[in-house]
Order: C-alpha cells, then sequence, then structure tokens
C-alpha cells in the first residue's frame, strides 16, 4: 500500500484530498488505472486540477517520508499486512 498510501497522504498535506479523493477511488478501483508511479499519479492529479510540480514535491517531501514511515512501524506493530 506504500504508493497508494503516500498518494493520500500527499493530496492531504496539499489540502485537496477532499477535491480528488472520489476521482482517485474511481481511477483505481473502476477504471483498473495503478497509478503506483509519482509521475503517473502527477499526471492524474494535474488532470483534476492539481499542480503537477507542487504534488510531486509534497509527493517527495522529507515529512510525507515520515509519515509513510511511521505507518509502517505501526502497522508492523499491530501485525497488520
Amino acid at each position: 500500500w506504500d504508493a497508494h498510501g503516500q498518494l493520500f497522504l500527499t493530496l492531504e498535506a496539499m489540502g485537496v484530498e477532499h477535491k480528488v479523493h472520489n476521482a482517485v477511488f474511481e481511477a483505481i478501483q473502476k477504471q483498473g488505472k495503478r497509478l503506483t508511479k509519482p509521475d503517473e499519479m502527477a499526471d492524474f492529479v494535474a488532470t483534476q486540477g492539481v499542480d503537477k510540480d507542487k504534488f510531486l514535491a509534497t509527493f517527495n517531501s522529507f515529512a510525507i517520508q515520515g509519515q509513510i514511515k511511521q505507518a509502517k512501524e505501526l502497522a508492523q506493530k499491530y501485525g497488520v499486512q
């Protein structure tokens, strides 16, 4: 879940999660788009009005990396797979 978790955390940090959540869900679950690579995520969210460069900068930021690390540690601690 790393890629999609990071996608969600990035959109949340940018304050646009509420704006694009449904479109991301539809793309992944109903249209079969993988959205597992940062560039394809950025291209997709750009079609939803999100600044591509800002998305990539936030996606790769230290803050988001820290949140991913913390989420992995919690998942491991509680035995979530």
